[in-house]
């Protein structure tokens, strides 16, 4: 819903799911965190925010840095996930 959201120019409401998803999962595992603040990163330019999205991406990289080499079906985000997060935020 957050990429959706956001290139259909609604910026605050393609982040506030990203946010609320990120809230909701403290205790999630380097991998999960990293995706998190992937959707984070790519949502916040859209609301004007690039600071934001830059200091989400140094998260998500930091985090993906940290997670092992399992692919879960759930929480698979990887190396290509991060730069189609990247190439969003930028």
């Amino acid at each position: 819903m957050t990429l959706r959201a956001t290139h259909l120019g609604y910026g605050k409401q393609g982040l506030e799911p990203a946010d609320s998803a990120a809230e909701a999962a403290p205790g999630a595992g380097p991998r999960v965190v990293a995706f998190l603040r992937g959707r984070q990163a790519a949502a916040a330019p859209m609301t004007g925010d690039r600071l934001t999205a830059l200091a989400r991406l140094c998260e998500t990289g930091d985090c993906l840095s940290q997670a092992d080499n399992r692919r879960d079906a759930l929480g698979g985000y990887d190396r290509a996930a991060y730069s189609f997060h990247k190439t969003h935020a930028r």
